[in-house]
């Protein structure tokens, strides 16, 4: 994604995959490696936003927390306290499926919604070409099969992918509702 060894002063925010999840351990071991900062979500409970905290140490070193047993660090910073302070460059987003229009299907809690959706503790301008886009690139993560689900739609309250990445590569969502 960025050229060249360095990467000190990129930051990441991505997950810990669960069951079923694509495994992003391996590529944030070597953004880790190669200087990047590696941030978290944390879920806190039901009906609230994201936190969020910097790895320190190999993805394996994170034991599974609280009750949905997700690999969390500590945490550090509310969703707006997050891109003051870490800046995050990119924002890996996980799904079970993408519909048009950059509808994600999550595991249900709203949690992404919540923190960066348009009603979000910390809305973010999604869904539009990363080169017109203010703030982190956001990044729908699914496997290549899970893409183009029929019936996904966007409510008003959701946060918009415009690009996903699986197995195959990046694609880019179209803008239909």
């Amino acid at each position: 994604m960025w050229p060249g060894d360095d990467l000190t002063g990129r930051t990441v925010v991505a997950y810990a995959g669960l069951p079923g999840e694509p495994d992003l351990d391996p590529a944030l071991d070597d953004l880790l490696r190669r200087g990047a900062r590696v941030v978290l979500p944390i879920v806190t409970r039901l009906g609230e936003p994201l936190r969020f905290g910097e790895v320190s140490a190999a993805m394996s070193t994170l034991r599974p927390q609280g009750r949905w047993g997700i690999r969390e660090p500590a945490a550090q910073w509310s969703a707006t306290a997050l891109l003051a302070e870490a800046v995050p460059d990119l924002i890996l987003v996980p799904a079970l499926g993408f519909g048009p229009g950059g509808a994600r299907l999550g595991n249900g809690g709203g949690f992404y919604d919540r923190t960066f959706g348009p009603f979000g503790e910390a809305p973010l301008d999604h869904g539009q070409s990363p080169r017109t886009a203010r703030g982190p690139r956001v990044v729908g993560v699914c496997f290549a099969d899970e893409t183009d689900l029929p019936g996904l739609t966007v409510e008003p309250w959701d946060l918009r992918i415009g690009e996903i990445l699986t197995e195959d590569g990046l694609e880019w969502l179209s803008a239909e509702k």
